[in-house]
């Protein structure tokens, strides 16, 4: 008995930690949510009104009528307020909710102009071309924010590699390709994800649960922004992709697009490449394995292909 009372006493001190994390940034949660679940029906009317519509066919589309777009408005309209509910509490009151506000501003036009891309396609059908040049263009506006920017001390830092102050451009150059790399290829994974009805919001919500709990856990070790700005980030998917599920899940109502897949998908790269800023490889292997199944389903297609 001796023995069981401090582990136990350790689990529920554990538990009561991460419950005031929870209390912390439930509003972002909350607010992500209530606006994706309001605006969500809103661009339905909208698509339909419009004629922004997805019609089925015979071979990807077993739809039987027109299902409208614009699904990923709602999530984005919903991913923007979280985070800027948390650059407004930071910024006036929360001690515990501190996020750097230039990068989070940032992030926030970054996931705005993937929207737009991701919109554009919905609406016009982009080729596949303008659409990479989109995502690397996106990727190198997230280096320039220092996202990403040193990831390769990730891989090489436990080999005893690293950077001079005057390797710093070298740094940068191997740090370049694998940020793009993140981005793209999340991008893309979620992209591909998004065949049958609520799988791509479902999946995605399931994954900002399992980033929130990891960036919890190191919020728990070391309280720096960064870290909270994992939690930001990921409570704001959850809540974006929350609110839009009820009107997705089958038979659908509404689709989010390429608007919403690739926003989504942005999100993730972006807080996998945050875990990367602890230069241990332990947080990013963590941080892969949460997003393992897109990834594994678009290695599998390029497989198949």
């Amino acid at each position: 008995m001796a023995i069981g009372i401090p582990v136990l006493t350790g689990v529920i001190v554990s538990q009561t930690r991460f419950g005031d994390v929870v209390q912390e940034f439930w509003p972002v949660l909350a607010a992500s949510f209530l606006v994706s679940l309001l605006a969500t029906p809103i661009c339905r009317r909208l698509a339909l009104r419009s004629r922004i519509v997805d019609r089925p066919d015979d071979f990807l589309k077993p739809h039987k009528q027109p299902i409208p777009y614009l699904g990923g408005v709602a999530i984005f309209l919903g991913w923007f307020v979280g985070i800027g509910l948390a650059l407004l509490a930071s910024r006036h009151a929360a001690e515990g909710l501190q996020v750097r506000a230039p990068r989070m501003a940032g992030i926030a036009l970054a996931g705005l102009v993937i929207m737009l891309v991701g919109l554009f396609d919905d609406l016009r059908v982009m080729r596949p071309k303008p659409k990479l040049i989109a995502n690397i263009t996106v990727g190198l506006f997230l280096i320039w924010l220092g996202v990403g920017a040193k990831i390769i001390q990730v891989f090489v830092g436990g080999m005893g590699v690293t950077f001079g102050p005057h390797e710093r451009w070298l740094e940068l150059v191997y740090s370049v390709p694998l940020t793009l790399l993140f981005v793209v290829g999340a991008c893309n994974a979620t992209n591909l994800i998004d065949g049958l009805d609520g799988l791509c919001t479902g999946v995605l919500g399931i994954i900002s649960i399992g980033f929130f709990a990891l960036a919890a856990y190191l919020r728990l070790s070391t309280d720096t922004p960064v870290t909270n700005e994992r939690i930001v980030l990921a409570l704001a998917m959850l809540g974006g992709a929350g609110g839009f599920l009820p009107f997705n899940r089958n038979p659908a109502k509404i689709f989010m697009g390429d608007a919403g897949s690739m926003l989504l998908g942005l999100n993730a790269a972006i807080i996998m490449l945050l875990f990367g800023e602890e230069r241990l490889m332990n947080w990013m292997i963590g941080a892969l394995m949460v997003f393992g199944l897109p990834i594994g389903d678009m290695l599998l297609t390029l497989a198949r292909r």
